[in-house]
């Protein structure tokens, strides 16, 4: 049965290079995909759910690519797994943006209430500080993603190897 599915592969003209450009367009996604999530980190606090959705689309895009291969369900679970970690972002992201319009109010009624103004200014600090503990919880995240998502490339370069060793080896 092998020997019939080796001879298969070798008779198809241009199955090797089929694989091989395969091969190599994975790995090329692969670079793109480590290239934008680094430029997520710098860009963390205005452009997340952008880039969230493109992560998203490039996931979809490998899956399809690689629906021949065997570890298709542990690449879900790990997507999976990333989608929860995104949700929780975007939550914390909302929580963000309710708290700076908080603030605002705050700036406002200290214009009309100068007596006040120390109260809300600890107020403002707080909460800045609540901030900045939360976009650090974020950036702890996608550094988890990132390594799920490096996870997930030497998963599927091993297993690449293997089928081109098997198949053509």
């Amino acid at each position: 049965m092998s020997r019939i599915r080796s001879l298969h592969f070798v008779d198809i003209p241009g199955a090797r290079a089929w694989v091989l450009a395969l091969y190599a367009r994975q790995q090329q996604q692969q670079q793109q995909q480590q290239q934008q999530q680094q430029q997520q980190q710098q860009h963390l606090r205005s452009q997340q759910q952008q880039q969230q959705q493109q992560q998203q689309q490039q996931q979809q895009n490998q899956q399809q690519q690689q629906q021949h291969q065997s570890q298709q369900q542990q690449q879900k679970k790990q997507q999976q797994q990333q989608h929860h970690q995104q949700q929780h972002q975007q939550q914390q992201h909302q929580q963000q943006q309710q708290q700076q319009q908080q603030q605002h109010h705050h700036q406002q009624q200290q214009q009309h209430y100068p007596q006040q103004q120390q109260h809300h200014h600890t107020k403002q600090q707080e909460q800045q500080q609540q901030q900045h503990h939360q976009q650090q919880q974020q950036e702890q995240q996608q550094q988890q993603q990132q390594q799920q998502q490096q996870q997930q490339q030497q998963q599927q370069q091993q297993q690449q190897e293997i089928y081109l060793n098997n198949n053509f080896g």
